[in-house]
């Protein structure tokens, strides 16, 4: 792939010299030439720009969490995960269990599991419908459309079901991979996230005390 990136750029540079030359010889003015010359250079790379200068914005001129209220140790908590697969499941509910008794997961059959710890360490699964006091809701981000074309990020909240109140949010931003126009180089992954993008993390912060966990 890092070939092929440099004969596409290699082409596209003298493709651009090319018409900088013919401009030239037709007798464009040096302003006109230097115009279309810069509109070519960056033209490949106007997502670098953009990217991190919204990134920037967001990071550090926006609320990147917030917590209302603390809780005493929950025992339940129904976590509504619109990101992970069923296969990332078993992560998740070892995660949760430091910090819960019994985790609730909505998965794909649209049926709500319990998972818990049986008396020998064991992660075992039952179908409930049993009522949770609270529920963290782990999603994509909705950013505006055209923000959307550069960032991506997860939304995070935890809410009293009894009450409607939301104990705390948290969100994360980062840049999406750096569309090179004509390639995918596959150079650029996901960018380093800034504000909360580990979901437990939040139910962590929200419960009293670091010593309510395990």
């Amino acid at each position: 792939m890092g070939i092929a990136y440099f004969i596409v750029y290699g082409a596209y540079s003298l493709i651009v010299y090319t018409i900088y030359k013919s401009m030239k010889k037709a007798g464009a003015s040096k302003l006109i030439r230097r115009v279309v010359l810069a509109f070519f250079i960056l033209l490949p790379t106007y997502d670098i720009i953009i990217s991190n200068v919204l990134k920037y914005y967001y990071c550090n001129f926006t609320e990147l969490e917030k917590i209302n209220r603390k809780i005493d140790r929950p025992e339940v908590v129904f976590v509504d995960n619109k990101r992970y697969k069923y296969e990332k499941t078993p992560i998740i509910v070892k995660r949760y269990l430091r910090y819960v008794d019994i985790v609730k997961i909505n998965m794909r059959d649209k049926k709500n599991y319990a998972f818990r710890y049986d008396d020998k360490k064991t992660i075992i699964r039952n179908q409930t419908t049993k009522f949770s006091r609270y529920t963290q809701i782990y999603k994509d981000l909705e950013l505006p459309f055209f923000i959307n074309i550069f960032l991506k990020g997860t939304s995070n909240q935890l809410i009293d079901n009894k009450t409607g109140e939301i104990l705390g949010w948290s969100k994360s931003i980062w840049k999406k991979k750096y569309n090179f126009i004509f390639i995918d180089t596959g150079y650029f992954l996901n960018d380093k996230s800034c504000g909360e993008y580990v979901y437990y993390n939040l139910l962590k912060k929200v419960i009293k005390g670091e010593s309510n966990a395990k």
